[in-house]
């Protein structure tokens, strides 16, 4: 322990005396150090937004959304109606031929412009049913979401999000106050938390009151000439007891779903399917990250042995003088794998300060979201030093294998 404290010490000493070559030497560790902490930070920050984003839609669900098809129009009464996407008849075929569903919700796009006196503003309104907030997995902020009570007596009751309740009452309390949806008023009984997926510039109705008060015609004036949809679901939420189902299903409601529609007016999309895709992808691209900081690593490699291959032949008469006091050849092989490791862990340590530095400026610049691990900092580290260890054998061998005589002559 003694003798190892000893060799330390030695190499730290000889680190110093050289103070910018040792810098030099080191470059390509702290960057090939700092290139693998801040690839993994990038990578695993991706993948949580990934996995959180593909998580809120819910892994055991299965979505599937009506699609305007190209160049689909039917006229009706003298007006262009577009008669396209997934029926009332639609879900109750899947719900009878599929009896592992849990829980099976609907949602229709409502077009209409929204007033609260003589403010309007912009949002995305949503006629759904009760069960839609626990599927998707919305949070409340204050108050309560859509019940079956407004469901069953068709109540003009609404939901905001998060920030058409900051736009319309300011920090104001806006449960129990009145907005206009078209040519009606609604009471609003609830606010989602924020940060909801795609709910903070949203409103929700009840879907039958919805169809009661608006119809399901949806018909806009554009230059003219009056143009509509006819459109019973915009998107059907269908989600299953097991998920070890969730694909098998998914493939069952496509194959019903294909078989009812002779047109390209659905897409479905399977949350635990781009969960699995994510996954490949991510490994894909960690591949390629840890392949192009590897190489930066084994450059800076070579370097710290071509450098240590240079302080052997400048330091032969030391190794001369040293085998002629009596070190073994094991000892001068400690002496120079010592400050090899040595010199390769000190750029470990930068390159971890540059690693853990690159990830706060991308995410402070491009607002990505990084995740340093402390798992990614241990291996980072582990590696630069195993990059020393094993780039210091040849050089300390060298060294090693000097005859004392021939060493003490040495002019050099």
């Amino acid at each position: 322990m003694r003798n190892m404290f000893t060799l330390l010490v030695m190499a730290l000493a000889n680190v110093g005396h050289h103070k910018m070559r040792s810098l030099l030497t080191m470059l390509g560790i702290v960057f090939g150090v700092g290139a693998v902490v801040s690839m993994l930070a990038i990578s695993a920050g991706a993948r949580s937004e990934a996995l959180t984003q593909i998580e809120n839609m819910g892994l055991h669900n299965v979505i599937v959304r009506s699609v305007k098809p190209p160049l689909v129009q039917n006229k009706n009464k003298g007006d262009w109606v577009m008669h396209y996407g997934l029926t009332f008849s639609d879900r109750d075929h899947i719900e009878s031929l599929l009896p592992s569903i849990q829980d099976m919700v609907m949602t229709r796009t409502v077009r209409k412009k929204i007033w609260r006196g003589a403010r309007r503003i912009d949002a995305d309104i949503f006629a759904v049913e009760p069960g839609y907030a626990h599927t998707i997995g919305l949070d409340m902020n204050a108050g309560r979401f859509i019940c079956d009570v407004d469901m069953e007596q068709r109540n003009a009751t609404c939901v905001l999000g998060y920030d058409v309740a900051r736009d319309f009452f300011a920090y104001a309390n806006p449960i129990g106050e009145d907005i206009r949806i078209g040519s009606e008023f609604f009471r609003v009984v609830g606010v989602l938390r924020s940060g909801q997926k795609d709910g903070n510039k949203s409103i929700y109705i009840p879907e039958r009151t919805a169809a009661s008060v608006f119809g399901i015609k949806s018909i806009v004036r554009e230059s003219g000439s009056f143009s509509g949809t006819y459109q019973e679901i915009s998107e059907l939420i269908i989600q299953f007891d097991d998920r070890a189902d969730v694909l098998s299903m998914s493939r069952a409601v496509d194959h019903l779903l294909d078989k009812r529609h002779d047109k390209s007016d659905y897409e479905m999309t399977v949350p635990l399917e781009l969960l699995q895709q994510r996954g490949r992808t991510q490994a894909i691209f960690t591949i390629i990250m840890a392949s192009i900081a590897g190489i930066s690593l084994l450059v800076g490699g070579i370097g710290i042995m071509n450098i240590m291959l240079a302080t052997v032949l400048e330091r032969t008469k030391e190794i001369g003088i040293r085998r002629a006091l009596g070190a073994t050849r094991s000892d001068i092989i400690s002496q120079f794998l010592v400050e090899t490791v040595v010199l390769s862990s000190l750029g470990g340590l930068l390159g971890l300060a540059v690693g853990v530095g690159g990830a706060k400026l991308v995410t402070h610049f491009a607002e990505w979201q990084t995740i340093v691990s402390p798992s990614a900092m241990i291996i980072s580290f582990g590696i630069s030093f195993l990059v020393g260890l094993v780039f210091g054998v040849y050089p300390a061998l060298r060294a090693a294998r000097m005859k004392p005589v021939d060493a003490l002559r040495h002019t050099g």
